[in-house]
This record gives C-alpha cells, structure tokens and sequence, in this order.
C-alpha cells in the first residue's frame, strides 16, 4: 500500500490553509479524521470513480485527491464555520459575514482550479516542445482529454499478454500496455468461454464483458501486470482478456487461450509385482 489512511488525513490537514490560532481559529484541526476522511473519499470518488481500496492507488495519486478533497472541505467552512468564526484581517480588522463566506469560496475556487490545472496536463511536458500539455500535433491535447473529441481521435491502447506458464490448475501470465494518454487501470477476466463480446451494449470495457467471466484482477497501477492464478480444471481450454482502459473510458484489450495441462495421475504399483 502506498498511501495509508493516516497518511492521507495527514496530508489534507496540511494542505488547508484556514486557520488563524491568534484568533482561536483553526477550521482543519476542530474536525476529527473521521469527518476528514468523508472529504478525502469524496476526493477519492471523483478522481478515480472505479478506485475499490487505496492499494490500487498509485504514486503521485494522493496529489488529485487532496486538492478535490481540499476544495470540498473549503466549501463546507464557507457554509458551517464562517458564520461562527472571526477571521483577523491586517491592521485589527475583522472581517464581515459575507467577507468570510467569499472567503473560503475563494480558496475553494483556487482549489478547483489547480485540479483543473492538473487534469490539463497531468504534470506531463513534451519533451520536443517543452509545452505543458501537448502531446501530439493532430490538436489533441492533455487538457481536452475528457471531451469527445480527444474520444474520437484518440487511438485505443495496445495491449499484449505474455503466458509464462501453465500447469493443471494454474497460469502464470504479464501483459504490457502501449500508447496509454491518461491511463485509468486495468481489468483482467479469465472464463472457460471467450471473454470479450464487442457486439453487447454500452461503450464501456465492462460492458463488452460476455457472461460467466470472472474478474481476477482490478487496478489503478499501470506497472502491476504480472499476474497468477490458482484454482483452475486440469485438460481445460480457458480464455485470457486484459483491458487497459483510459481515464475517459476509451480502451483497448488482448484476449488469449490457453489449455490447461492434464493432471498427473501416478500409477499404482502392487507389491506382488515387486521382485517378480
């Protein structure tokens, strides 16, 4: 696990910026982790809609998280504490009601800017041009990823699977995933039928999954793709689909068969037989 759940309430209590301790005043401190963490999961929902635990999370994905977190926390002061707290200006001023209220609203717009800033470029810079956000030259950029255009005109990501190993009742597989924008994460099924079905409904990867598939494997890290599983039918045909699947659901996938190998069954020696 990369991020703990202590290390994120953590991380949130440092990024909010409201208090003034002179003054009593110390919005980020009076909440407990428990009502901290109800804003980092909501930052957690919005970034990464399909995140099931934080070990899926991967490096640089707390960053998101906090800001949508830190925005969301912003909003709720400028509607529960404004109206209780004072807030010292310079010079022995304080501000008025209505002040206060703008100005978390302010610092909550400053929030959401910065995590509109990062979904623009994702900390990416072309290495060619050395600007911020641009990736190619067919006018797909970084900040318009999340538009139907960038949909369309993107190309789907490559993947390719690689079995390492197959017994009776297991297989041992890794796969690579090539020209990823904003990869999101993969989904790995295993059934004793193929897999993908691109003739069902939906635009989504888990929509093309075909009935009596089972999930083996959901992650947001793009470097884990090595994979084993146990459990399998000795002498039986199984099928093998990887998706690697952008942040605006456009996705590309490899589907492979392989047969289990035959169970060994040692033979029975009688002890007459032994010695003739």
């Amino acid at each position: 696990m990369i991020f703990t759940q202590q290390e994120l309430i953590q991380a949130l209590r440092l990024a909010v910026n409201v208090d003034n301790q002179e003054q009593g005043v110390d919005g980020r401190l009076n909440m407990t982790d428990d009502e901290l963490m109800l804003f980092i999961k909501l930052g957690l929902s919005e970034v990464y809609p399909s995140c099931e635990t934080l070990d899926d999370l991967s490096i640089g994905a707390d960053y998101p998280i906090i800001l949508v977190s830190k925005k969301e926390l912003y909003l709720k002061l400028a509607v529960t504490y404004a109206p209780w707290y004072n807030i010292a200006a310079e010079g022995g001023n304080t501000l008025s009601r209505s002040q206060r209220f703008e100005h978390f609203m302010k610092l909550a717009e400053n929030a959401q800017d910065e995590y509109e800033n990062w979904q623009k470029t994702d900390g990416d810079i072309d290495p060619e041009t050395g600007i911020s956000g641009v990736r190619t030259y067919d006018v797909r950029l970084n900040k318009n990823h999340y538009t139907e255009r960038n949909y369309i005109l993107a190309k789907a990501p490559v993947v390719r699977i690689k079995i390492a190993e197959v017994t009776n009742d297991s297989v041992s597989f890794s796969w690579s995933s090539a020209g990823n924008d904003h990869f999101g994460k993969y989904l790995v099924y295993l059934s004793e039928s193929p897999v993908v079905d691109m003739y069902l409904d939906g635009s989504k990867a888990e929509n093309k999954i075909a009935e009596g598939a089972t999930l083996v494997l959901s992650t947001m890290d793009f470097h884990n793709n090595y994979k084993r599983v146990s459990g399998l039918k000795a002498d039986t045909t199984y099928y093998l689909a990887v998706f690697s699947i952008e942040r605006n659901q456009r996705f590309g996938y490899k589907e492979k068969e392989f047969r289990t190998a035959e169970e060994f069954v040692a033979e029975e020696t009688s002890v007459d037989s032994i010695g003739g």
